[in-house]
């Protein structure tokens, strides 16, 4: 059995949190990130990075993030210094894995499967170190059998190399193997 992690073992327990880090980074670039045309060069820049990330079959969630802060601040005339971006990837890291909480029964059921004989890992579209101190914080990290990380895979879901990567570390074949996600168009399409 493997299981998505974001909406499916895991909730955000305060999605605010993951706006604040941006929005800092703005303003150490001088920039206001409640106005108006900060907010219309924001929400431009991420659906423009957005699209050019979804076209590759891999890539790294924090140099996703930091694209969006970069082009956001680029399309209002500043270049963010390579420190302010450091920060802004530091802060988004923090803010990301002290967000994630797992749901109150991703444990229990992981036990239950385990105890059942069934292999239980996670398929996640997370960098490295942003997955593994989830697992490790939320103490199923000890419980899985394994995990597989879009970095670790080199692939994104729906790409099909991560779901190809995480079938090969269970040792079954594909119509052994149930997954669990909560996005259509990345976990349905990609398994």
């Amino acid at each position: 059995m493997l299981f998505d992690l974001g909406g499916t073992l895991f909730d955000y327990a305060d999605r605010d949190a993951l706006r604040v880090p941006e929005r800092r980074a703005l303003r150490r670039c001088g920039i206001d990130p409640d106005d108006e045309q900060a907010v219309a060069a924001r929400r431009e820049a991420h659906a423009r990075v957005e699209r050019q990330f979804a076209a590759e079959p891999a890539f790294l969630h924090r140099d996703l993030f930091a694209a969006r802060v970069r082009e956001a601040a680029r399309s209002l005339g500043v270049e963010p210094s390579a420190e302010v971006l450091q920060d802004f990837s530091d802060e988004m890291r923090t803010a990301i894995v002290g967000t994630l909480v797992a749901r109150a029964d991703a444990a229990s059921t992981i036990q239950e499967l385990r105890a059942r004989g069934v292999t239980a890992g996670v398929v996640s579209n997370a960098d490295d170190d942003y997955l593994e101190d989830v697992l490790r914080d939320s103490g199923l990290l000890d419980l899985l059998d394994h995990w597989t990380s879009s970095e670790g895979a080199w692939s994104c879901k729906p790409d099909q190399r991560i779901f190809q990567v995480a079938m090969a570390k269970t040792g079954c074949d594909p119509d052994e193997i149930a997954f669990v996600g909560d996005s259509p168009a990345h976990d349905v399409a990609g398994a």
